[in-house]
């Protein structure tokens, strides 16, 4: 783009700009950050350029000047806007008391944003300042300007870039606001157009409102005017419908739905449970209890019971009022069931009503059957139940007491039958000394019958042999004692001194040990006078 200009004084200028853009323009090029490629000795900052000084007398800090040097071209200065504009209105000015001409340090320029270009400068005017626009709006935050000559430095003492007022936009920012609703900062200076509306509006100049108040934060999508998100419980483009376990049951907003649905699913609309009652819980919206209370789950609508608790039965009404079998009813009014005495005949059931037991088994007697367990005088049918523990823990200790008695008992006795056994096969004869005899006719002495109150010496008294192999003989200082023997006869009596064959006599004659003879009796002899 080539741009040819007439002087105009600066003064003059300055209001035709304002004529032209309006009065309710900025200047967005004050008060950011300046670079350049570099500094003039007697150059003050970057700043300089874009501080709303347009006099052009380079003393006093109002312009800039960079260093001319062969290894340099394209001397460049440029603003750093600090966020993106919509750029279009460039003013520039150049040095005003500089000897020669004052645009020689100045032209040819290009002008880029973000390093695209928005106006070529080949030709200098003839005034000292130059208004461009760019082709197109161009939105950006780098804005430069670069001189297009060699072994030149570069002089530049103004660098405006001019945009609408807040709410205003057009060519000559002729139009107040884009859009009552439109965001601050939002508004397109050219069109009017916004890219961004306040809460609640949508549209190009915000004039729409937004179709639902649910929309989260009032926000809606900037064309379609949908809700972007919902308030917690509602649903739907519009945040008009119920997400699941939400519904509108008497009112116009979005509840929960009842904690006794199943999986809290209900009707958006109505909130009547989709998915049944938990247990316990009927009704559309499952807010009354099943009852009687041993009802445990029942039909959703009807209320009849269709299982109930432990210790209940259904009864034909589909009630459950009915103890389990086991169990009985203390009362009518009774809430939970207690289970029976446990006592009747072949542990069938008690009456559940009463608890009582129909029959008893043999040596029981009452209604409970625990008369005779507890005390045989009888015990009251209210005192049953207390007594049932302390009952039960009594047989039970008898009933190992015996045991343990029994088991006892018969080790002592079988210890009893093996002790005497083993003394049957023996008898033993405790005797005075004995005195060994070399003449066989001498007798022993002679030994009493334990009949007589008195030891009987010197008569003859028969031993006899019952035949019961465990007859014992007990003999002691020449007394003879028989135990239980009965009368044998004659024919069995045998010599005493026959016996010596079959004696052990003990080493100080005290006691003979005497084998008894299982087919012979003994018989003493009367002693023989020396």
């Amino acid at each position: 783009m080539v741009l040819h200009a007439t002087y105009v004084s600066p003064l003059c200028l300055y209001f035709v700009i304002l004529s032209a853009v309006g009065q309710d323009v900025v200047n967005v090029a004050i008060g950011k950050t300046y670079k350049q490629i570099n500094k003039h000795p007697l150059q003050g900052p970057s700043s300089n350029a874009a501080n709303n000084n347009t006099s052009g007398v380079y003393e006093g800090n109002n312009c800039i000047h960079t260093v001319y040097d062969q290894s340099d071209t394209n001397h460049w200065w440029e603003v750093d806007l600090g966020r993106t504009y919509p750029v279009q209105d460039i003013t520039v000015w150049a040095r005003f008391n500089f000897v020669g001409n004052f645009n020689n340090r100045l032209y040819p320029f290009t002008i880029t944003v973000d390093n695209q270009t928005c106006v070529s400068v080949t030709s200098a005017p003839s005034t000292r300042s130059l208004s461009v626009r760019c082709t197109s709006v161009m939105y950006g935050q780098v804005v430069r300007l670069t001189l297009k000559k060699t072994s030149q430095s570069l002089n530049l003492c103004e660098f405006q870039i001019f945009e609408c007022d807040a709410g205003r936009w057009g060519d000559r920012c002729e139009y107040y606001r884009c859009g009552r609703y439109c965001a601050i900062g939002k508004c397109d200076k050219k069109t009017g157009k916004c890219s961004a509306c306040t809460p609640g509006w949508y549209g190009e100049q915000c004039n729409k409102a937004c179709q639902s108040h649910s929309c989260l934060l009032h926000t809606c999508h900037q064309t379609t005017g949908r809700c972007l998100k919902c308030y917690a419980g509602y649903d739907g483009h519009t945040c008009t419908e119920c997400e699941d376990g939400f519904s509108k049951h008497n009112s116009n907003t979005c509840s929960p739905c009842s904690a006794y649905c199943k999986d809290r699913n209900c009707h958006g609309d109505t909130g009547n449970c989709m998915q049944g009652c938990v247990d316990g819980r009927h009704g559309a919206t499952c807010n009354t209890t099943c009852s009687p209370a041993g009802c445990q789950t029942c039909h959703q609508h009807s209320g009849q019971c269709t299982a109930c608790r432990p210790l209940y039965n259904l009864d034909p009404n589909s009630q459950c009022k009915e103890c389990a079998d086991g169990f009985y009813r203390k009362t009518a009014n009774a809430v939970h069931c207690t289970e029976c005495s446990g006592r009747c005949h072949n542990n069938t059931p008690c009456n559940k009503a009463t608890g009582d037991c129909d029959r008893c088994p043999p040596g029981w007697e009452g209604q409970r059957c625990f008369k005779d367990l507890v005390l045989h005088s009888g015990v009251s049918d209210g005192e049953v139940d207390k007594l049932t523990g302390p009952v039960v823990g009594a047989i039970t200790g008898v009933g190992l007491l015996l045991v343990v008695s029994l088991l006892l008992f018969l080790c002592w006795k079988q210890r009893s039958q093996n002790t005497v056994s083993e003394s049957d096969k023996t008898t033993t004869l405790a005797l005075d000394p004995v005195r060994s005899h070399n003449n066989e006719n001498t007798a022993p002495p002679a030994v009493p019958s334990p009949l007589s109150a008195e030891p009987q010496a010197d008569t003859q008294h028969e031993i006899r042999d019952p035949g019961n192999p465990y007859e014992q003989l007990h003999i002691y200082n020449n007394m003879v004692f028989e135990r239980e023997l009965p009368a044998v006869s004659e024919s069995r009596a045998i010599d005493v001194t026959a016996t010596s064959k079959h004696a052990d006599v003990s080493p100080d004659n005290s006691y003979v040990n005497l084998t008894t003879p299982t087919s012979k009796s003994v018989k003493p002899r009367s002693k023989k006078s020396k």
